[in-house]
């Protein structure tokens, strides 16, 4: 008999739904992916003999974004293992107790701990069975298994106290365990605001004049404790960028993607060790690459696990390097090649369908509701993976809305027949927003083919309210 025992951790969505500014949602993401980290480091380092994910060698972002999941797997390589997870678990937990400890004002470390064990939902299945059984899939039932236990979410019953809100609510000037994980050797705000990834190209165009602004707005308090908005005010009026700065600069998004058909490749893989350990590897390196990718586009990634990524992002920004400025557009088709030359590779490595990723996409004004604009990015992802609504999954479910509260929503499909109209979009948004960096035109003659590539009314008038965003 062999024994499979696997962890998974929560609760992911109430955590980031408390988060009110884009430095505890970023803490809330990472959090999870350093505990998950942790456990991975802890028990490889104990001699664990780990199924998933990859660890050969343990990976960081170099940006700060979380790169593992929320499960991990393994192999019962010695009797009660399952026991000493458990074991290693109350450790970290009594390390994160003592850090908040450290830096809030919780100073009772073992009313933290029990606060943290009360929350955090930490559960761990085995299971057994004879390997030579080759109807039987251990991820899936692991998988399945780990399902039924997040139906049954623990609760901390004092609503009025919450240590770990507290904690990743802190300045990432903090020197927390996340800060010094994610940001090692960094000094100073390690996280940006919105206002500040919204404006990124205006960075990137004078860097000195940019910071003097922004040094002097978080210097002293805004009217409203909100320097990150003041700053932005005085960057338009300002001699040194009033003539550069355009309305897309007061605005920003929030990128979700998924991948798509995923299932296929992991049912050709699942009964490979190596395969599934070589996949996860590919997972890897897909999101090194894209969080990269994020952040040469202007952007944050805040979570790039698995084959899903979660990214803050300016709707269009300088390229560092080569200095044109580029669309959410362009990232997206980006995103899609680095998928495909990983993910993509793989899977026609193994003879099946290739993966795509599918995206919910939130263009809003700066001052908006960060909860809300999550909450309207995951609903469009949702949406444009329905099978009912679109032929194919491959597909960007876009919602534009300005400060006047005006809203356009649409769905574009990337692949299939419509893959020639989705490079039209790019390469005419880009076009368009090339010129708009050189010079503002008032009448842009081409904006009639802009509304012309999209194949509905509602694309038409998403694509003219795109215009008006540059």
């Amino acid at each position: 008999m062999t024994t499979y025992f696997a962890l998974t951790i929560g609760p992911i969505y109430s955590t980031f739904a408390q988060a009110k500014k884009t430095r505890a949602v970023w803490a809330a993401s990472y959090f999870f992916s350093w505990f998950i980290k942790e456990t991975l480091v802890r028990t490889k380092r104990q001699g664990f003999d780990i199924m998933l994910p990859f660890h050969k060698e343990i990976r960081h972002g170099k940006y700060g974004a979380g790169m593992y999941a929320d499960r991990l797997y393994y192999i019962e390589n010695e009797k009660g293992n399952a026991v000493k997870l458990i074991t290693c678990l109350d450790g970290i937990i009594s390390d994160l107790a003592s850090d908040i400890c450290m830096h809030t004002a919780h100073k009772d470390q073992e009313a933290v701990s029990a606060f943290l064990k009360s929350y955090l939902n930490l559960h761990v299945v085995t299971l057994s069975f004879d390997p030579d059984n080759e109807d039987i899939a251990p991820l899936k039932m692991l998988n399945d298994l780990l399902d039924n236990k997040e139906l049954g979410i623990r609760y901390s019953f004092d609503g009025n106290v919450n240590p770990l809100l507290d904690y990743l609510e802190l300045e990432t000037s903090n020197q927390t365990l996340l800060v010094m994980d994610a940001f090692p050797g960094a000094t100073g705000r390690h996280f940006r605001s919105i206002p500040e990834i919204s404006s990124t190209s205006l960075e990137r165009l004078e860097e000195s004049g940019y910071r003097k602004y922004l040094n002097l707005s978080f210097s002293k308090p805004g009217k409203a404790g909100t320097p990150e908005f003041e700053f932005l005010d005085e960057l338009k009026k300002s001699v040194e960028f009033r003539t550069a700065f355009r309305p897309y600069h007061k605005y920003f998004g929030v990128l979700l993607a998924d991948g798509d058909n995923i299932s296929d490749l992991l049912k050709k893989i699942s009964g490979d060790r190596n395969d599934l350990l070589k996949f996860s590897e590919k997972l890897m390196e897909f999101a090194g690459l894209a969080e990269k990718e994020i952040w040469n586009y202007g952007g944050n990634g805040i979570y790039l696990g698995g084959e899903d990524v979660l990214a803050f992002i300016p709707l269009a920004c300088k390229h560092p390097e080569k200095g044109e400025l580029q669309t959410v557009f362009d990232l997206i088709d980006k995103l899609d090649t680095l998928f495909g030359k990983t993910i993509g590779d793989y899977a026609t490595e193994k003879k099946v369908s290739i993966p795509t990723l599918s995206y919910g996409l939130m263009l809003s004004y700066s001052k908006h509701p960060l909860k809300e604009g999550m909450h309207l990015a995951h609903k469009l992802l949702e949406s444009s993976k329905d099978e009912k609504k679109h032929r194919i999954k491959n597909t960007l479910g876009l919602r534009f809305q300005k400060h006047s509260g005006q809203v356009i929503e649409c769905f574009i499909e990337k692949g299939g027949d419509k893959q020639k109209s989705w490079n039209e979009i790019r390469d005419f948004t880009g076009k368009y927003t090339r010129d708009t960096l050189k010079e503002k035109q008032a009448s842009f003659q081409g904006r009639p083919v802009f509304y012309g590539i999209f194949g509905s009314s509602e694309g038409r008038q998403a694509g003219g309210l795109f215009c008006q965003f540059l």
